[in-house]
């Protein structure tokens, strides 16, 4: 009996045939396939166990603190409350959750949650007709010629900017001997101007009054 239990712990001690699995990626949930395939022997017992886990900002970021989204579908007459469960999300997670309770409440999703991968934070964005709805604005029927629809296709500025003329000289009578009066006179011009888009996106848009 007791030779038979101390094989049984030679044989349980000594050295077993092993491999270790890595596995990495940027998200809670994720599958990996391997190629070419593990091949395991038909004649051998395997264990597989979990040796080490390294995990970053896994702790429950939705809590009872920031677990509740309310929104209205009628510009604040009626507020419904989500209620969303405490765990550890992916910003596309929370979204998801949000956008099924508020179809199970027979409501248009209109709002979505994404991430600024700039700024590291949660956007929340509002759908154009949520947008119609809050803000209680009738767009004017738009583009009603031709006319209309070129002042808008002339107005676009953008694109590549290129210096095709290498050498740019001044012609004028203040730079003394080097003027030429048989040539007309040229000007060269230093302008200092930055974030044309960023300008225009921070103006309101037009709702009317189209001429």
């Amino acid at each position: 009996m007791e030779r038979e239990l101390l094989e049984r712990i030679a044989h349980n001690t000594e050295p077993k045939e092993s491999f270790q699995i890595v596995v990495s990626d940027n998200k809670t949930k994720f599958a990996t396939r391997f190629n070419p395939h593990i091949q395991l022997k038909t004649d051998k017992k395997y264990e597989i166990a979990l040796v080490n886990l390294e995990t970053y900002y896994s702790f429950p970021n939705v809590e009872d603190t920031n677990n509740h989204f309310s929104y209205s579908p009628d510009g604040g007459g009626i507020w419904y409350h989500i209620l969303i469960p405490e765990a550890n999300y992916d910003i596309e997670d929370i979204d998801g959750v949000i956008q099924q309770k508020i179809k199970q409440n027979g409501h248009a999703a209109n709002v979505t949650i994404s991430a600024n991968t700039s700024t590291l934070k949660a956007v929340l964005i509002l759908a154009w007709d949520a947008m119609l709805k809050r803000t209680g604005v009738t767009l004017e029927l738009l583009l009603t010629n031709v006319n209309m629809l070129l002042m808008f296709k002339n107005g676009i500025r953008g694109g590549v900017d290129t210096a095709s003329n290498r050498l740019g000289q001044a012609n004028k009578r203040y730079i003394g001997e080097d003027y030429d009066s048989s040539k007309p006179s040229k000007y060269i011009i230093y302008l200092d101007a930055n974030n044309f888009y960023g300008w225009a996106m921070s103006k309101p848009l037009p709702t009317h009054g189209f001429k």
